[in-house]
């Protein structure tokens, strides 16, 4: 259990360090030096020429998006080996939020939105993400839209245009089951949109090299 900003620093850096051993390419001193840096540690020296040594070597940005790569390979890895991983990482980065950390940035823009959240389902159950949620997203957006229908119709409601007259429930029904092209495009139209957004909100860096 991770009490301390300190203890969770550490951890996030181990993840990366033997997640860069592990693929065969170790980190540079000033690589993995960069990992500790932070304003609020009173453990952490800082070292002025550190950061230039940095760029020497690569870019902020790539760095970043390095170090984001390995600590996603390295949170997916843990969490295949077992799954209850999960709440470890999710304990050090609650615990390290509460500090100024560099290695927060990146910890963040890697695995941030899997730890915020609260559901299993989104790390565990790819299907849930991207077939189940379109489609049930999909079947509401039909069915709120037939519902709309009915009730203008049994209420007579046109929006801006004149009130039309209302009709019996067998009739909106009816009307309803008439535009079923329109409630079927609105059905494919949210499936897709659903499944893109799923897709898009993949953390950039899962296939970071």
């Amino acid at each position: 259990m991770i009490h301390t900003q300190a203890e969770a620093k550490r951890y996030f850096v181990s993840r990366v360090v033997d997640q860069a051993r592990a693929e065969g390419a170790p980190l540079s001193d000033a690589e993995h030096r960069m990992l500790s840096w932070s304003e609020s540690d009173p453990d952490f020296v800082i070292d002025p020429s550190l950061p230039e040594q940095l760029a020497s070597e690569i870019s902020d940005k790539d760095y970043e998006t390095k170090i984001g790569g390995l600590l996603a390979r390295s949170f997916a890895a843990d969490i295949d080996r077992a799954p209850e991983a999960r709440g470890e990482w999710k304990g050090a980065f609650d615990v390290l939020r509460q500090g100024d950390y560099y290695i927060l940035i990146m910890v963040d823009a890697a695995v941030g939105r899997q730890l915020r959240t609260n559901t299993k389902w989104t790390v565990r159950h790819p299907l849930v993400r991207y077939i189940v949620t379109p489609l049930v997203g999909g079947t509401l957006a039909a069915v709120g839209m037939a519902g709309v229908m009915v009730i203008n119709d049994l209420t007579g409601y046109r929006g801006s245009l004149p009130r039309g007259t209302p009709v019996s429930l067998g009739q909106a029904w009816a009307n309803a089951v008439d535009d079923s092209d329109l409630l079927w495009l609105l059905f494919v139209v949210t499936v897709m949109v659903l499944g893109a957004r799923a897709m898009v909100r993949r953390s950039p860096y899962h296939d970071a090299g």
